[in-house]
């Protein structure tokens, strides 16, 4: 499964930076505070915060990825 991780980004403008969009395209909006465990709750990876902190991802998230 393939998630589009997005911050603060228009309705409209999904189409112009991920399209063509398909139906089955899903999308993740990062909030302001949010850690890496967060993400991995979002996306399934993790039933909980405090079991996605456990496993080592309560660090800030990058700010690139090369």
């Amino acid at each position: 499964m393939e998630f589009n991780f997005i911050f603060n980004i228009e309705e409209r403008d999904k189409e112009l930076f991920f399209g063509p969009l398909l139906d089955t395209d899903e999308f993740i909006e990062i909030q302001e505070g949010w850690t890496m465990a967060n993400i991995l709750v979002a996306t399934g990876i993790f039933e909980s915060l405090t079991r996605a902190r456990k496993n080592g991802f309560g660090g800030e998230i990058p700010k690139r990825i090369y």
